[in-house]
């Protein structure tokens, strides 16, 4: 997705999980930078040192993207395919901290070489938050939005979607 919308003019930074091949994690991030067109939009390696230079790079007033469909064992649970599901709370979390506006998409298939990204309207989390409700409601009610899209699109074009981790707790896989 990051190269698909570098394409536009609109470069952003993502999450990544680096593959335990050394050699692997450096190819794979010659080969962004360069399908990019820029040497200077990062990546950031998941976890807390992660998250604390994403937040600087907000700061600054660039973009992040967020790969919504991971999971993520300390988030906060969303129901998904109506199962509770731990679901990563840092789009809405840094969308409300930093005042910016939620744009989710995906890139879905047209043939054998050919891919759409599909983008959806932005949206202001801070409209699903009310005077008397707490951050961390706003929150919830923000994730569980983002789930709700993730579920859409998985449903309409499942054929699509390949997961190589375990979505859901591990006893649903017994």
């Amino acid at each position: 997705m990051p190269t698909a919308v570098a394409h536009f003019g609109l470069p952003f930074a993502s999450f990544y999980r680096a593959p335990n091949n050394p050699y692997v994690d450096r190819l794979l991030s010659q080969l962004r930078k360069k399908n990019i067109g820029r040497s200077d939009i990062p990546s950031f390696p998941k976890g807390a040192k992660g998250a604390r230079a994403s937040m600087r790079y907000l700061s600054q007033g660039n973009h992040l993207g967020i790969l919504g469909d991971q999971k993520m064992n300390d988030g906060i649970c969303a129901d998904f395919f109506s199962r509770p599901t731990m679901t990563a709370p840092a789009a809405a979390a840094l969308a409300l901290k930093f005042n910016a506006l939620i744009v989710t998409g995906y890139v879905r298939r047209e043939g054998p070489a050919r891919l759409v990204l599909e983008v959806s309207p932005p949206f202001d989390p801070h409209s699903y938050a009310l005077p008397s409700q707490k951050r961390h409601d706003t929150i919830q009610k923000v994730t569980q939005i983002l789930n709700d899209r993730l579920q859409e699109w998985i449903t309409n074009r499942p054929g699509e979607w390949l997961w190589l981790h375990r979505r859901w707790d591990k006893k649903l896989y017994h």
